[in-house]
């Protein structure tokens, strides 16, 4: 269990693998395909396109998640994409799980500090198998307004 006295971004940040983990997972694992809709209130030029005034604007994230330029290989799980060569742990501009500038998600720095909490406590406690060593989760998902994983039965073996 974490020490409540020691503040979670101290501990954190001597785990940069495990923070590589959580953001290659919140990658592959994009949730949420679409950010906020938005509206152009002008004409606006987007590289050799022109958006007219008044345009709904709906921001692709899988585009930019799964960009093959920014993430070489986008369909593996690689946690060492976050990783420098000196092990320390450097976020990527392109994770943009979150959303980016002014309508970037609000709770993003909860959420991290929840899902790092989360993640570890789980990790620690239990060994996480497939309830059938040849039965590995699914990379496909069940669509919708959000992505949902479809479901895999997995056996949590606690450690000792």
């Amino acid at each position: 269990m974490i020490n409540p006295e020691v503040p979670v971004k101290e501990i954190k940040a001597n785990m940069p693998y495990t923070l590589a983990v959580l953001h290659e997972i919140q990658r592959r694992g994009n949730i949420a395909p679409v950010g906020v809709i938005h509206s152009t209130s002008s004409e606006a030029r987007l590289g050799r396109f022109i958006i007219p005034g008044n345009t709904l604007v709906v921001p692709n994230l899988t585009t930019i998640l799964q960009d093959s330029i920014a993430f070489p290989n986008p369909m593996k799980f690689d946690p060492e994409r976050y990783l420098s060569a000196d092990g320390c742990f450097e976020p990527h501009p392109n994770n943009i799980s979150f959303g980016v500038g002014k309508h970037r998600c609000i709770g993003e720095k909860l959420v991290e500090v929840e899902l790092f909490v989360f993640f570890t406590t789980l990790l620690r406690r239990f060994k996480i198998l497939p309830e059938n060593e040849f039965d590995l989760p699914s990379t496909q998902y069940r669509p919708g307004i959000t992505l949902a994983p479809l479901p895999f039965n997995a056996k949590f073996v606690p450690r000792i």
